[in-house]
């Protein structure tokens, strides 16, 4: 898991958007085409995509030092509003 974490904390604020929005999307998809269709395979692939999607969210928009979340509708802040040390981007 810390792997993971400083993985996705290191990667740019862009490409962290770009997979989530990819993986949370494919998940609504999958979700609803496994419904429509009636098919659990496809349903449950889809939670599981959505589900990762969230996780690396929650993840990657943490402030390295005091581990606080922070706001992240404008994009990563320059520093951590919790401790104020510079976030790198």
């Amino acid at each position: 898991m810390k792997k993971l974490k400083l993985f996705l904390q290191n990667l740019s604020s862009r490409v962290l958007r770009i997979i989530n929005f990819i993986l949370f999307f494919a998940g609504l998809l999958l979700i609803g085409c496994g419904v429509y269709y009636d098919a659990t395979y496809m349903f449950i692939l889809g939670v599981f995509l959505w589900a990762l999607a969230v996780i690396c969210i929650t993840i990657a928009y943490r402030c390295p030092y005091c581990d606080a979340a922070y706001n992240v509708k404008s994009g990563i802040p320059n520093y951590c509003p919790h401790c104020g040390k510079e976030l790198k981007r």
